[in-house]
C-alpha cells in the first residue's frame, strides 16, 4: 500500500493487522475444507448444513476483512457522518439472514439517533464481528442482543450475549490476540482514532451457570454540518 505524504501505521496497528491476517487464514482454510466436502451424493439435509456453514464462516470473514483498512489508514476526508438507526437495521437485517445457529438474537427498538463521526461500513463490521463472536460464544443457547443509546455526547452501540462461564472471566480480554480478545483489541484501537472508546463488561449471575457479557463501543455525535 502507497502512503505518499500520510502517516505509516503505527506499530500496534500493523500487529493488529497480522493477527487479523491469521484469524482470516484460519477462516478461509476451513472455508476450502467445507467446500471439498460438498458432494452430489450428500443427503439434502447435510447439504444444506454444509452450505449453511460455509455461508456463515463467509460472512465472519467478510466481517473482519472490512476491519483491515480501517486500522491502516484513517477514513477520508469528507466520509458521512453514520446514522445509527440506519445502521442497526443494516445490521438487523444481515444477522436475521445469517441466523443465530439456536442462539435468539435480539434487537433493541431504537427510532432516533444523533449521527456520530465514523464511517457506517467502519462501525458496521466492528458491530457484527462482535455479533458473530458472541453467536460463536453462545453454542445455540442463551440470547444475543443489539442495541444503541445515547449518553450525553456519543452514542453507545451494545452487543451483549448470555454464554457459558469462562475458566478466567476477569482478566479473559489479555489473552492472545485471537477470537473476542483480537476484536476487542482492534476495536479499541479503531474507536481511539475517532475519540471514541469501547467497553467491556462480564459478569455472572447468582445462580447462573452463564456469564452475561456486554460490549459497548461509544462513539462522539457528529457536529451538526
Amino acid at each position: 500500500m502507497e502512503y505518499g505524504n500520510e502517516a505509516r501505521p503505527d506499530e500496534t496497528a500493523v500487529d493488529l493487522v497480522l493477527a487479523l491476517c491469521h484469524e482470516i487464514g484460519n477462516i478461509v482454510g476451513a472455508i476450502r475444507l467445507n467446500a471439498h466436502l460438498l458432494d452430489p451424493e450428500m443427503a439434502p439435509r447435510e447439504l444444506a448444513r454444509t452450505a449453511v456453514d460455509l455461508d456463515d464462516l463467509s460472512a465472519r470473514s467478510s466481517a473482519l476483512l472490512m476491519q483491515v483498512r480501517p486500522l491502516l489508514r484513517d477514513d477520508p476526508p469528507g466520509t458521512p457522518a453514520c446514522d445509527g438507526v440506519a445502521l442497526l437495521d443494516v445490521v438487523r437485517e444481515l444477522l436475521i439472514e445469517q441466523g443465530g445457529q439456536g442462539t435468539a438474537l435480539r434487537f433493541d427498538d431504537v427510532t432516533s439517533l444523533p449521527p456520530v463521526v465514523i464511517g457506517s461500513s467502519v462501525l458496521r463490521a466492528l458491530i457484527c464481528g462482535f455479533a458473530f463472536k458472541a453467536i460463536e460464544s453462545s453454542e445455540g443457547r442463551g440470547f444475543v442482543r443489539i442495541g444503541a443509546e445515547r449518553r450525553a455526547d456519543t452514542v453507545c452501540f451494545v452487543i451483549e450475549d448470555d454464554a457459558e462461564v469462562p475458566d478466567d472471566p476477569v482478566t479473559w480480554r489479555e489473552a492472545a490476540r485471537r477470537g473476542r480478545p483480537l476484536q476487542c483489541a482492534v476495536a479499541s484501537h479503531i474507536l481511539a482514532r475517532f475519540g471514541g472508546s469501547l467497553e467491556v463488561d462480564r459478569h455472572t449471575e447468582i445462580g447462573r451457570h452463564t456469564a452475561v457479557t456486554r460490549i459497548a463501543l461509544v462513539v462522539p455525535i457528529a457536529e451538526p454540518s
